[in-house]
């Protein structure tokens, strides 16, 4: 079998990391720990990668052990860097604005339809059975398409060049670990 190539691997934790965007929660961290906004997107690009390793070991593009040990980074491996990349971008007041939205039921249900979509385009059995509603969906559409929201997903869209390079270093270096 074959190592999947790290750049299928970040692909499905940048499109996971895509997604996460609009569904997590924050609340103002003290300096040296990291807000649940962090983990949450942490959270996200981790189960974007495991995603993309179930994948692989189902197509036989990665060995066993390689999948055994993409499954088993925690879940708030990535929280760090993410924490690092949001207080030099997100005010206080935004990380504010942040939890209204993500703490609410729409926002977590949001989050969790969208694994579920992230599953379903790889072709992988749904674990999830959650739908939302049209106004759930236009709801978080909104959100994350203006203000604070479109602030957030520009540290896994590709439109901060920075954040880019950072998360993807982080990444590397993660998966490095299974080698």
């Amino acid at each position: 079998m074959h190592a999947l190539p790290i750049r299928t691997l970040m692909i499905a934790a940048l499109v996971a990391g895509l997604i996460a965007s609009p569904f997590a929660a924050a609340r103002k961290p003290a300096e040296t720990e990291t807000s649940y906004t962090a983990g949450q997107l942490s959270s996200a690009l981790i189960a974007g990668v495991r995603i993309g390793a179930e994948k692989g070991l189902v197509q036989g593009q990665i060995a066993a052990q390689m999948g055994e040990c993409l499954g088993r980074f925690p879940d708030n491996a990535l929280a760090p860097i993410y924490e690092r990349l949001m207080r030099e971008r997100i005010s206080a007041e935004e990380m504010r604005q942040l939890d209204a939205f993500y703490d609410s039921d729409a926002g977590r249900r949001y989050f969790r339809w969208s694994l579920k979509q992230l599953r379903e385009q790889q072709q992988l059995p749904a674990t999830d059975t959650i739908e939302l509603t049209a106004e759930e969906q236009d709801r978080a559409q909104t959100f994350h398409t203006e203000g604070v929201g479109r602030k957030l997903n520009a540290l896994s869209d590709g439109s901060d060049p920075a954040a880019d390079e950072a998360l993807r270093t982080a990444m590397a270096d993660l998966v490095a670990t299974c080698r």
